[in-house]
């Protein structure tokens, strides 16, 4: 492999291993989340010290880096980007839905299917876009949505990082794509890492509010315990089905209701200024 690939792979976070970089990131001598036993990683050839995840989600995901369908889609990651293909989002934010939300803070999760494949639109939370990127069409929907359940306006952006400090997940099912090619990277092995993190929460945690629009996320969220967590169904936000049961589901109103019930704060479904980010 040349330098320059080599430079490229570790720029987007596969070499010499997994990473993610940004907030959140332990310094030498912090404290660790610890591992619950139930959890605790398998001895695997990949040190602990080499997979950089948020503490709390790193406990329970460390050893699905070492298992054999996580080493294919590293490697068929590698091959692409050496193919110079374009991949979105980029490396250091394959993992930004787990940074941003950590486990013990999640009371949402919104599913959606993988990331949006338009120039420097994905970073890493579904549905959302970078600040100063034209809101997706399914985004605007959502926002049509959340004015007519709560009354509150579309916002001049589209960057939902504002729910994801809240505790909304905002985790597609795979995480990363190519290049104008919708759902490119489907069947590479992300699903299987992001059903392992939609059932540690469905089996750790309890009172969650589990958000499935369209026929995809209902799939993937066939297995949740409706008898500990409240499952909402509705139709996508695409505009070839928003008209069918999305706009008048009320999904916001009542994710907040569940969450005051049982003495949690609601999520302020408000977004900052564009000026503000």
């Amino acid at each position: 492999m040349s330098a320059r690939s080599e430079r490229y792979l570790e720029e987007m976070g596969l070499a010499p291993v997994w990473k993610l970089r940004g907030r959140r990131e332990t310094r030498p001598g912090a404290p660790q989340a610890e591992v619950p036993a139930s959890t605790a990683p398998a001895p695997a050839s990949m040190g602990d010290d080499k997979v950089r995840l948020e503490p709390s989600w790193k406990a329970r995901l460390l050893r699905e880096f070492s298992q054999p369908y996580m080493r294919d889609l590293r490697e068929f990651l590698k091959k692409e980007i050496q193919a110079r293909k374009v991949i979105y989002p980029r490396g250091g934010e394959y993992f930004a839905a787990l940074d941003h939300t950590p486990f013990d803070k999640v009371k949402v999760v919104i599913l959606g299917q993988d990331p949006y494949h338009g120039v420097n639109q994905a970073h890493g939370l579904c549905f959302s876009v970078r600040p100063r990127v034209e809101i997706p069409p399914s985004l605007q929907n959502i926002f049509i949505e959340l004015k007519n359940d709560l009354g509150i306006e579309p916002p001049d952006h589209g960057h939902l990082v504002h729910w994801a400090e809240q505790g909304v997940l905002l985790l597609n099912a795979t995480l990363t794509v190519e290049a104008g090619r919708a759902g490119s990277h489907q069947d590479k092995g992300w699903e299987k890492f992001t059903d392992i993190i939609v059932d540690a929460l469905n089996r750790e945690r309890e009172g969650l509010v589990f958000v499935l629009w369209g026929s995809t996320a209902q799939r993937k969220g066939a297995f949740i315990d409706t008898r500990k967590h409240l499952v909402l169904k509705g139709p996508h936000p695409s505009p070839l089905s928003a008209h069918r049961g999305f706009f008048g589901c009320r999904h916001f109103s009542k994710i907040n209701a569940y969450l005051q019930a049982q003495g949690k704060a609601p999520i302020d479904w408000r977004l900052p200024k564009l000026a503000a980010l």
